[in-house]
């Protein structure tokens, strides 16, 4: 019976309270976009996953991106903010791959307390 409740105490490892949400905010189209941004948010994919895969890094604990388009305009950029920020789960951190959308994404987020 020991067995069968510490079994069933054991949370599952995909439990949603072990993952740690981040928003990426990324350059991808549009005219004023960076070239550079379409190599961004693959970089950031490949990066969680490197930090998943190793067992010393954050243990019981993993990283998921959310992101979005900016284009590369402060406007947009601050729109996909505010959904990341707005519609669950809540993100601990953003990413931002473009200087004019960086600038309004670290200026609005400091009233959230988040990590730019």
């Amino acid at each position: 019976m020991a067995a069968l409740w510490t079994e069933a105490s054991l949370p599952p490892e995909d439990e949603e309270e072990n993952v740690l949400h981040i928003g990426g905010i990324f350059p991808i189209a549009g005219e004023g976009g960076w070239q550079g941004g379409q190599a961004c948010m693959p970089a950031a994919h490949l990066a969680l996953e490197d930090v998943n895969r190793e067992k010393n890094l954050l243990r019981g604990y993993r990283l998921h991106l959310h992101s979005n388009d900016s284009e590369c305009e402060p406007g947009l950029g601050a729109s996909v903010m505010y959904n990341l920020l707005y519609f669950p789960p809540y993100k601990l951190m953003l990413l931002a791959g473009c200087s004019t959308v960086c600038t309004t994404v670290a200026e609005a987020a400091k009233m959230w307390n988040l990590v730019v």
